[in-house]
């Protein structure tokens, strides 16, 4: 009996561990299905989903797209950390970041970053940050959007707001500068501080070399620009930069990428002491010849657009159509102190003769009569002038058909 007992004991027990058992195989494949179809759900959203432990600031999750967006491998991002894709930042000003968020509350953060992709390109991403305490270990979960084409427009928008500020700045100079040599420092001027751009300046061709001086030049390194010279011969390798094609060939000389360009390799170590990253080289004309080069560095890779480009054509022409204004005004100024030298000398010679002159423009009747003449006949020329009387009325009413007929 009491055997019996305990063999329908021993048997409940069983039954009741085996329920429990299958209870929670039951939940556990429920809550296995509830995390796929979440897990599947993360791996599908548009966004790059990252999750970093904070101790050791290296990628311990992701979500599919942040692994065919990044161009690694999930083996290779979990031996990295964010870090990693800012290049050149320093890895402690990441790791603030990350503090900034734990110490957000749960608040999150959003905030704008460049990253560097396994292939070498870079794409701007907006990322949103959240931290979790879990077990006594941080964990941040981010977010990260492409906006590359967004921040690209922008970008170009708030480039072009830029060179049409330096350009309205150029037009205002072209105005009121009274020699090229301040229209050229007006513009290097206009190029830094409307234009945004690193360091401008203006090359002149020199007729007797086959260098190009610098005249003007405003930003980084000014001091150090403005003794340099830029070769244009194209025998020589210094010739074949961005100053001497656009010199020769009269066209705009782009470089996007100014660190890797062969074409300036000459200054590449110049270009990474003053931090620039795209050149442009615009040529303008004085008299429909080539005559210099407006000289333009960017901190920004690939800043001169098509759009950039045009707007910096118009600002050459205009710059030649200045220069060449120039030239037309003193070539006036230079007649007419010609003519007044003239007029001197013919006023000169009229004072010291004792005889009246008097000269009439066929075409028009205008007379024009000397001092002695108006003195002779007793009158001023002024009074002359003012009566606007006809040569023959101040003549003798006998003489008249006669002088008529001379004349």
């Amino acid at each position: 009996m009491v055997a019996s007992f305990y063999v329908v004991a021993v048997l409940t027990g069983a039954a009741v561990a085996s329920a429990i058992w299958w209870s929670w195989a039951l939940q556990l494949k429920s809550r296995n299905k509830v995390l796929e179809r979440f897990r599947t759900a993360v791996d599908a959203c548009g966004d790059s989903i990252y999750v970093t432990d904070r101790k050791t600031m290296r990628f311990v999750d992701m979500s599919q797209s942040a692994i065919q967006r990044s161009g690694y491998s999930r083996d290779e991002l979990v031996r990295m950390g964010p870090q990693d894709y800012v290049k050149g930042k320093d890895p402690s000003e990441v790791a603030r970041a990350f503090d900034e968020v734990i110490a957000g509350s749960g608040a999150g953060h959003m905030s704008e970053q460049i990253s560097t992709l396994k292939d070498g390109s870079r794409i701007y991403s907006e990322n949103f940050r959240r931290a979790f305490n879990i077990d006594g270990n941080w964990l941040i979960v981010s977010s990260s959007r492409n906006i590359t084409q967004r921040k690209t427009a922008e970008l170009a928008f708030l480039r072009l707001s830029r060179i049409l500020a330096a350009l309205n700045a150029t037009n205002e100079a072209i105005m009121r500068t009274p020699t090229p040599e301040d229209l050229f420092a007006a513009i290097c001027d206009a190029a830094v501080n409307g234009g945004n751009f690193t360091a401008a300046s203006v090359c002149l061709i020199d007729d007797n070399t086959s260098d190009a001086r610098v005249s003007a030049v405003s930003g980084a390194g000014a001091e150090h620009v403005r003794e340099m010279r830029f070769c244009v011969d194209e025998t020589q390798p210094e010739g074949n930069g961005l100053v001497g094609t656009a010199f020769r060939s009269r066209e705009p000389c782009i470089s996007n990428d100014l660190v890797n360009d062969e074409r300036t390799a000459t200054w590449r170590a110049r270009a990474l002491a003053l931090g620039v990253a795209s050149g442009a080289a615009i040529p303008f004309r004085r008299k429909d010849q080539g005559c210099g080069v407006l000289l333009l560095y960017s901190s920004e890779l690939h800043a001169f657009d098509t759009e950039t480009v045009e707007l910096l054509r118009r600002m050459a022409r205009n710059v030649s159509f200045a220069l060449d204004h120039y030239d037309l005004e003193v070539e006036r100024n230079r007649a007419e102190q010609q003519l007044r030298r003239t007029e001197g000398r013919l006023n000169r010679v009229t004072r010291g003769t004792n005889d009246g002159l008097w000269e009439q423009d066929v075409r028009t009747g205008e007379i024009w009569y000397s001092p002695r003449f108006a003195q002779i006949l007793d009158y001023t020329t002024d009074e002359l002038r003012a009566r606007g009387r006809q040569l023959t009325e101040l003549v003798h009413i006998e003489d008249r058909p006669a002088f008529s007929h001379t004349l």
